[in-house]
């Protein structure tokens, strides 16, 4: 499948976007994902649950304790991608960044063209245009569901390296699940007022 000029821009702009953004675990800060076996001993994920549980949910609060701890489960690694994302020059003009749930249970980030997605409610993925981007910062994987496996090659818009067990069941998931916009409090504290 060709795709226009533009649309091949968009979708590479928003490559480069994940990409950025996932570097902060991998290279900056090297926060793990909680619940890959192999990732975090039975020790450590006790003594960091216990330090979570004591911690409102917001965007700020989940930037922090993920940075503190070093690891985070999927909802706090959604929250740091989404505010990556969203605050990405390279997306402003055309895209609309959203945090999502599958099944109301695991959370990913849709980059989207704009104002697509947001009144749909429950949606799938084929739903949404060619050039929507799903990013799981919990398996640090990025792809474009809704192309077929030879546009990504004709326009390098593929990942280099061979799909985790955990990278293909999440795709697997997000293309045949049922989707919903996840609002997260984003300057919330324990108290409710602004952080």
């Amino acid at each position: 499948m060709l795709l226009p000029v533009q649309n091949a821009k968009t979708m590479h702009n928003r490559k480069n976007a994940a990409l950025s953004s996932l570097k902060f675990f991998t290279d900056i800060k090297q926060i793990r994902s909680s619940n890959i076996p192999g990732e975090l001993s039975v020790k450590d994920t006790n003594i960091i649950q216990a330090y979570r549980n004591n911690n409102p949910s917001s965007v700020i609060r989940s930037f922090s304790d993920a940075a503190t701890t070093g690891v985070g489960n999927c909802k706090e690694l959604i929250a740091i991608i989404y505010s990556s994302l969203y605050s990405n020059p390279r997306l402003y003009h055309n895209s609309d960044v959203m945090m999502c749930r599958i099944n109301n249970d695991y959370g990913v980030v849709i980059v989207t063209n704009k104002f697509i997605a947001r009144h749909m409610g429950s949606f799938k993925i084929s739903d949404l245009s060619l050039e929507t981007m799903i990013v799981d910062a919990w398996t640090r994987d990025w792809y474009f569901p809704n192309i077929d496996t030879h546009t990504e090659h004709i326009y390098n818009l593929r990942k280099e390296q061979i799909l985790t067990p955990w990278q293909r069941d999440m795709r697997s998931q997000c293309k045949t699940s049922r989707m919903s916009i996840h609002q997260m409090d984003i300057l919330a504290d324990p108290q409710g007022g602004p952080y």
